[in-house]
This record gives structure tokens, sequence and C-alpha cells, in this order.
């Protein structure tokens, strides 16, 4: 049998267990790019859902037209600043692993999540957690950059414009060294604030499968053109060697906890914010007219999420 027949029949196969729930579920995401009124979550939770922050949300890709946010159970993510985009890489797999145009999944995702926001919510929003249950079945989530400090360091580290307020780089790179470490270490007889999150997820979906995207580099490892110059050349460095060292504790935290985790750092490589050609870049550089998108993936970022998502979906079997 040839390979492209294996894959066909593993997604088919996947596809039906899941909408099977779904079916149950009908109506238990609802993205505003469907229409209507989204209803509320039903009490066994979403079939297929989306946490975590921005790289999860989908904030670098509006969607085009005169709604680039989504609205959800979880509330209008336009005017609440969770900016959920139709076109986010994981919204586009869960809807897809989800089938019925979408029904059985909700992206509870929202910018600038940590950790400790996505159980006890954010921006007005309910904990994430609400979208899980003893239903669900899989569960994509990105987490962990804004506990980092990563958006701070893209703050004070910036030469286009400075930012009042904001902490010098030097003592940003110094704040987010630390604050990784807190976020990726454990504690004597414990286990670590993120492997602990990934635990309370798990027991939330007792049932689904955890999926964890890492982080794309935001800049070239080699020669950079004159377009990565919007960042200190120390903090660009810096940047990467801690986006490794988190994606790092990402990987060997699903390994420990029976998740998956799905590397973003190859395909994107050749893809920064900041390539010698514009058009190769899947990250979007400094935003000035809307900073929001600074640092996020953009439309071909999102799809390249997605692809990355779709290449482990055949082993993404219902936990029991």
């Amino acid at each position: 049998m040839s390979r492209s027949r294996v894959s066909r029949r593993c997604t088919t196969a996947l596809v039906t267990a899941v909408t099977s729930s779904a079916l149950v579920l009908v109506g238990a995401g609802g993205a505003s790019a469907h229409g209507g009124r989204p209803p509320g979550l039903p009490p066994g939770g979403s079939a297929v859902a989306t946490l975590g922050d921005s790289y999860a949300s989908g904030e670098g890709a509006p969607a085009p037209g005169a709604q680039p946010w989504t609205t959800n159970v979880f509330g209008d993510s336009g005017s609440d600043g969770c900016h959920r985009s139709a076109l986010g890489g994981h919204a586009v797999f869960g809807e897809s692993l989800a089938g019925h145009r979408g029904r059985g999944y909700v992206n509870a995702a929202c910018s600038g999540a940590t950790t400790a926001t996505l159980v006890s919510g954010s921006k007005g929003e309910r904990s994430q957690l609400d979208a899980l249950g003893p239903r669900t079945r899989t569960v994509t989530l990105s987490i962990g950059g804004n506990d980092a400090g990563f958006s701070t360091v893209a703050t004070a580290c910036n030469t286009v414009q400075p930012v009042p307020g904001a902490p010098s780089c030097e003592n940003a790179l110094a704040g987010s060294a630390a604050a990784l470490r807190a976020l990726t270490s454990a504690p004597a007889g414990g286990v670590s604030p993120l492997e602990q999150l990934y635990r309370t997820v798990q027991a939330r979906a007792p049932h689904a499968r955890l999926v964890v995207t890492g982080y794309p580099l935001l800049f070239p490892t080699g020669t950079a053109s004159a377009r990565c110059d919007v960042i200190a050349p120390q903090a660009r460095t810096l940047v990467n060697q801690a986006t490794l060292q988190l994606n790092a504790a990402a990987a060997s935290t699903a390994a420990a906890v029976g998740a998956t985790y799905v590397d973003l750092v190859r395909p994107f490589t050749g893809h920064s914010s900041c390539e010698a050609d514009p058009g190769a870049s899947w990250i979007n550089s400094i935003v000035p007219q809307d900073p929001v998108l600074s640092f996020h993936p953009n439309a071909v970022g999102q799809r390249a999420i997605t692809a990355s998502l779709e290449a482990v979906r055949c082993s993404l079997r219902p936990r029991h």
C-alpha cells in the first residue's frame, strides 16, 4: 500500500473518531468565521480545543475585512485584546480535526497569556480550562513565551523607537533569563510550573491527547541582514538562545507527561522576522502601525504551523 493511501486512511479514521464526539457536542466551538451567535460550551467540554498565548491565537495574521478577530463563547477577541484569528495555524488545524465546519472546536487562546493566566483567565475572559472536559479528545497548546518575558525584551531592546516606561535592554534580558529558569525549574520534591500546567490540562481533559507547539526562532542564526537591526544584536542572540532553551524544556516536559511536542524551529529556518528578502520572512518584524502584530507569524507562517501540526495528526490517538 502506498504511503499516501496509508496517510489518507489514518487521517480518515482519526477524523471519524473525533467528529463522532463532535456530533454529540453540536456547536461547541463556533468562531465567528462560521456566522451566527456562538453557543455555550457543553458540560463535557469541546471535542478539540486550543489553549495558550498569541502564538496559539494567531495574533500575527488577522483575517482580512471588517472582522479580523473572531468571537466565540470566550468573548469578542478583537474588543478584549485576545486576538484570535480564523487564519491562525492552531485554529485551522483544530477546525479541520473537529470536522463539521469546525463545530466541536473552540479556540480559547489569548494574547499575553501565561501559565498562570491561562488557568485564572485574563482580559475579562474566563479560564481557558473551561474549554475542556471528559469529552475533549485533542488539545493544542502554545505557552511559555510570556512567562519568559520575550515581549518585554522585544519592547526594551528595539532600536526603532524608545518605549516610555520600558526597562533597559540589559535589565529586560536579565529578567527574562531569571523568569525562564523559574518557569522550567522544579523545586525539591515538586514539578516545574510548565509541567504543572501540562498536568493540569491533562487532568481537565483526561481522555485527550495534548499537543504542544514550540516557538520558531525570531532571528537568523547566521549572518543577519540590516533588517534585523530593529533589535539590538546582543538581544537577538540571547532571545534565540532562550527560545531554544524554552523549546527544549517544553519538549522534555511533554515527553515526561505523555504529550506530543511539535517543533517549529526547523520549518521556520530561513524564514525569520528579518530575512534579507522580506518575502521570505514568515514572521512579522516590528510593525509600527500595529505593534501587536510584531514578532508573530504572518499568514504564511500560520500555514506553516498548521502543516507542522498536520504532520503529527496520525499519532494523535485519544487517551483512555
